[in-house]
């Protein structure tokens, strides 16, 4: 397999191949056809010709050996999401990156919601799987259980886990009372939350710095709703139409953030005019959207990278004991926030 077969099967250029595998970020090329580059990498199993030539050396087992296991890993969607997901693609993709570079091709995808005992462990050997990349938290108990007993197992996300497993994460609860202490700041103390409640530690980090501020909690400021373009959208429907007072959103994602604004625009409600919006996640597209959103900056392609050196790194048998890993989160500070000019 060459760059010219992986060319002619994605129907682009040697040149466009080329730079979409050594260069992640590059502009050359739409998502859509990086997607169908990396689907094509994923089916043939090809890598560069130096990895491949190092493969090639390290399969070949001496005398009575066993032949060791190929460079495979795959990903679990803990949270049912799927590679859609605006976070979650780009964490994915970015594991993915930092794993072929080190020989790895990612073989394939679970969902928390499809993992059952037996058919995950004979798919798990059939395409010969070294290790997993788990994305986001288990809200099926069931799936958690069959991941806890892999051998090869790295977590990453915004919620902690409490598994005796390797885990790359920002703090998620942390990083939701800082976006809720910016709009403290900006005068807002009539908040809403948009988004999930149930094992979400952003939810508690809202609560958290609406007590910590002396500002009595509401449930009827609280819209429990997923957390995607749709649940923003008819989130801020529910909270609009239940006749909320409020002057300021808080949303759990960026995706949230988007469908939320995308309602306030129909009923000609203008952000940060009338109501500030803010988030987490910092995803790509939140950058180029109208307003640009204000949001809490995740690492998202450091989070991968680090997730995917961890995971390689227990492969190879570079440590045996769970190894936990924090990285920081920041402000970014854009377009639909403004300080509050109701409230005195």
């Amino acid at each position: 397999m060459t760059l010219k077969n992986i060319a002619a099967m994605a129907g682009v250029s040697v040149s466009t191949v080329s730079r979409i595998l050594n260069d992640k970020d590059t502009k050359s090329a739409s998502p859509e056809v990086k997607e169908r580059v990396w689907q094509v990498v994923r089916e043939t199993g090809y890598v560069p010709n130096e990895q491949a030539r190092n493969l090639r050396s390290k399969s070949r087992p001496a005398s009575g050996s066993r032949r060791e296991n190929k460079k495979y890993f795959a990903c679990v969607y803990a949270r049912n999401a799927d590679s859609n997901d605006l976070f979650f693609g780009e964490l994915a993709h970015a594991i993915e990156y930092t794993a072929y570079k080190r020989g790895y091709i990612l073989k394939c995808s679970f969902y928390a919601n499809e993992l059952d005992e037996k058919s995950f462990s004979s798919t798990m050997r059939e395409q010969e799987i070294s290790g997993l990349a788990v994305l986001g938290r288990f809200e099926n108990d069931r799936a958690a259980e069959i991941i806890k007993n892999q051998r090869n197992v790295v977590h990453v996300g915004l919620n902690p886990v409490s598994v005796a497993q390797d885990f790359v994460f920002c703090d998620g609860k942390a990083a939701s009372k800082l976006a809720v202490e910016t709009l403290l700041s900006l005068g807002h103390s009539k908040i809403a939350y948009i988004g999930e409640t149930v094992r979400e530690i952003r939810f508690l980090g809202y609560k958290e710095t609406l007590t910590e501020n002396n500002i009595p909690y509401q449930d009827k400021r609280v819209i429990r709703s997923q957390q995607t373009l749709m649940g923003g959208f008819d989130g801020a429907s529910a909270l609009l139409r239940g006749g909320t007072d409020v002057s300021a959103i808080f949303c759990a994602n960026d995706a949230t953030a988007m469908g939320c604004i995308k309602y306030l625009r129909e009923q000609k409600i203008r952000v940060p005019e009338q109501m500030s919006v803010i988030s987490i996640d910092d995803v790509e597209m939140s950058r180029y959207f109208m307003p640009m959103l204000t949001t809490i900056h995740v690492p998202i392609q450091e989070l991968g990278k680090q997730a995917a050196s961890m995971l390689i790194d227990r492969i190879e048998n570079g440590h045996i004991l769970p190894v936990r890993m924090e990285l920081p989160f920041s402000l970014s500070n854009r377009d639909s926030c403004a300080k509050n000019t109701r409230e005195k």
